[in-house]
């Protein structure tokens, strides 16, 4: 009497009295998987075959990267520019006053690369450590009249004011509580140590104090390119997590030093800057 078989489910392979072995046929020792790869291809979705149902989500993907390829790019006007660095210009969100669009300098090799860095590194960070303080989140691409521009959180003060960075406060404004400034900014290298965040270009102008309703400051780093922007020959201090600290508490000492430098220096670098 013949075993019931369940529907959908394949039926034993016969059992063979000889052992596999090299002198084995292909067809023998490879037949029962070709025979699973069949049966599986063959079965269906809401009576839709997996191999169709594969193709049709990729048309649907492409056809939307596609339409999202042709939308039209954002109009960054000088009304929105924020600031120039040496590789790319900073633009406040035409739609958005939260954010700010990093692009490419017309002429400047690199900028675009910047970018790329930058994006890169803060995914490496969010996946090591999870949610990151201290920083502007970064949210992806975005097409614009200038080029491809890569969207970040724009920090702002209490009172809706696009946040200074210290070199704007130490060396352009008048007035400053130049010790507290050192602190927060101690504050700032102190959690990027603590948490092997090597941001090695922590220097006064990627450095934006957010003011408080009491006048105190909080520091965010702005520039995130880190590790994938070390100028090293073999770049250790980007694999080698020791050499990666002692970096940054180099860098960050200096950073502290300069900040008081600066101060005194304030009406040569102006000048300079003039």
């Amino acid at each position: 009497m013949e075993e019931s078989q369940a529907p959908g489910r394949l039926r034993c392979l016969p059992v063979f009295s000889w052992r596999y072995s090299l002198r084995t046929p292909a067809i023998v020792r490879y037949g029962w998987a070709l025979v699973l790869l069949w049966r599986r291809s063959s079965r269906t979705v809401a009576g839709q075959p997996f191999s169709e149902l594969a193709n049709s989500v990729t048309e649907s993907v492409e056809t939307a990267s596609r339409s999202a390829a042709h939308a039209l790019p954002l109009r960054l006007n000088e009304e929105l520019l924020i600031g120039r660095g040496t590789l790319r210009a900073c633009y406040l969100h035409p739609k958005d006053e939260n954010l700010i669009i990093k692009v490419a300098l017309p002429g400047r090799k690199g900028g675009a690369d910047a970018n790329l860095k930058e994006l890169k590194s803060y995914r490496q960070m969010c996946g090591r450590h999870g949610h990151i303080d201290h920083i502007s989140h970064i949210h992806g691409f975005v097409a614009t009249d200038r080029g491809e521009g890569l969207v970040c959180d724009c920090i702002r003060d209490s009172s809706g004011e696009i946040a200074r960075t210290i070199w704007d406060i130490v060396v352009n404004q008048d007035t400053c509580d130049i010790d507290h400034i050192v602190e927060v900014a101690r504050t700032l290298c102190d959690y990027l140590i603590a948490h092997d965040l090597f941001l090695f270009d922590i220097n006064l102008k990627n450095i934006v104090l957010r003011r408080a309703r009491d006048d105190s400051y909080r520091a965010y780093a702005v520039d995130l390119k880190g590790p994938y922007d070390n100028k090293e020959f073999l770049q250790l201090s980007s694999r080698i997590t020791f050499l990666g600290r002692r970096k940054l508490k180099r860098r960050s000492q200096q950073l502290l030093e300069r900040i008081v430098q600066f101060r005194e220096q304030r009406h040569e670098l102006k000048n300079l800057a003039g």
